[in-house]
């Protein structure tokens, strides 16, 4: 876990590097997810109950929170990968599709970098407007995930459509869902 989350602020810090050394590890996509992503999202999904501090809901109500949160992120990442799988060898180089390991990885750092951005809005006492363009970043991070996924530099602007449409856009739809059929 220690090895998945140094290379999740590294690719916020620089992504390209960041990118550069994801590949360089190799790194196994069953092993990404149990050690990587769960972790995270677990603590995205626990986080929740720091704002109890700030606002006032019951335990029920918060732990409802937690199970929304939890499932938000562990769907978001399966939808991705249903999208991704399928998408993505219509822009990539030509025999050069990545494999459905390289994706899965690609799609837990993704994933956890959302899930970071919970962390830190359950943590801040009010909606600050930085934090909610934070996604911003995180597709910004995944368009230089491109060379990792050995996307067609023509396609690029299918490929940040597909990241953002496959990624970002799950995130909220799936909370806008399941607080409608929570409430």
């Amino acid at each position: 876990m220690i090895t998945f989350l140094k290379q999740t602020l590294q690719l916020l810090l620089a992504p390209t590097k960041g990118w550069e050394d994801v590949a360089s590890n190799s790194p196994d996509a069953r092993r990404s997810l149990i050690h990587g992503l769960l972790p995270i999202i677990a603590v995205a999904a626990i986080s929740v109950f720091a704002r109890a501090i700030w606002e006032h809901q019951s335990f029920l109500m918060l732990l409802l929170s937690v199970l929304t949160t939890f499932a938000q992120y562990f769907l978001t990442y399966y939808v991705a990968l249903l999208a991704m799988v399928t998408a993505l060898p219509y822009i990539t180089i030509s025999g050069d599709t990545p494999d459905e390991n390289r994706i899965a990885v690609f799609l837990c750092y993704s994933v956890s970098m959302m899930a970071c951005i919970a962390v830190i809005g359950n943590f801040m006492p009010m909606e600050l407007t930085l934090v909610q363009f934070l996604p911003i970043y995180v597709a910004v991070v995944m368009a230089q995930g491109r060379i990792f996924l050995s996307v067609d530099p023509e396609s690029m602007g299918k490929y940040v459509g597909l990241t953002v449409g496959s990624v970002i856009v799950p995130v909220y739809l799936i909370e806008y869902l399941l607080d409608k059929i929570t409430l």
